[in-house]
């Protein structure tokens, strides 16, 4: 850990000492997903991070490096102020709709949600979802960023119009990638959860089966995955009043186990 942390500091004193004059590509991309993964470690959202950090952009700003710092260590008004500078300069440097302005913008949608500032999550994501939708059309992009206003609209009570959504990702997702893709799923699953948190558990059922065909095929019957998307469908079928399929759901997992 200590020889991992001085890689840090010296990634994050190259990236200022590189300050207004273009960083040696590799270098840049080694120090931002250095860093990166010393915030996200462990999460999805590191995959996402680290295909934009790769790129080789005119957007090079080393507060985008001492944002993604302020995270990881706990400075959250800090990483907010560096997040928007970085937004900020990318606006005026690269223009509204450029590439790399859109992804510091769904960075800062996505800290903001996640740190509770809901109404100003939402703000960004539908100028997001505007801008995605006006530059690539129907696009993974795109539906990524309607996505995240689902989420922000549900924190928020917004139950409805965040249904509405969540219905349209999934949609939109079947359309745009290939049968079956991860992503695709993922959607149905937001759903099912969306169904469950509501007590919908007879609305839940259909994407839990989708989802859990996924998972026995892409996974196989012991993974847990399979198994955590078994146990909610039994679930969902029991408070439904169908119990012979929920045990025989039951009875597979006890087989496995």
């Amino acid at each position: 850990m200590k020889g991992s942390l001085r890689k840090q500091r010296s990634c994050t004193k190259a990236l200022w000492q590189g300050a207004g004059r273009h960083l040696d590509q590799t270098m840049q991309t080694q120090c931002m997903l250095y860093a990166t993964w010393q915030c996200f470690s462990g999460t999805k959202k590191i995959q996402k991070i680290s295909r934009r950090m790769s790129r080789r952009s005119s957007s090079s700003h080393p507060k985008s490096l001492k944002s993604i710092n302020n995270h990881a260590q706990g400075r959250h008004s800090e990483a907010a102020d560096a997040y928007k500078e970085v937004l900020a300069w990318r606006q005026k440097n690269l223009g509204p709709d450029h590439e790399d302005t859109l992804d510091a913008m769904d960075s800062l949608a996505y800290y903001l949600r996640k740190e509770g500032s809901y109404a100003e999550a939402e703000a960004l994501y539908r100028d997001l979802v505007k801008l995605r939708k006006q530059t690539l059309g129907q696009h993974e992009d795109t539906i990524s960023a309607l996505n995240g206003l689902s989420s922000c609209l549900e924190d928020q009570g917004n139950l409805s119009k965040a249904e509405e959504l969540y219905g349209g990702v999934v949609a939109g997702r079947r359309k745009v990638l290939v049968p079956d893709d991860a992503n695709t799923m993922n959607a149905v699953r937001n759903l099912a959860i969306f169904y469950w948190n509501q007590d919908r558990f007879s609305e839940a059922e259909d994407p839990f089966r989708e989802l859990l065909a996924w998972h026995q095929k892409a996974s196989g019957a012991q993974h847990q995955d399979t198994l955590n998307t078994m146990d909610s469908l039994a679930f969902c079928l029991e408070v439904g009043g169908n119990n012979a399929e929920a045990q025989a759901l039951r009875g597979q997992m006890n087989a496995i186990k």
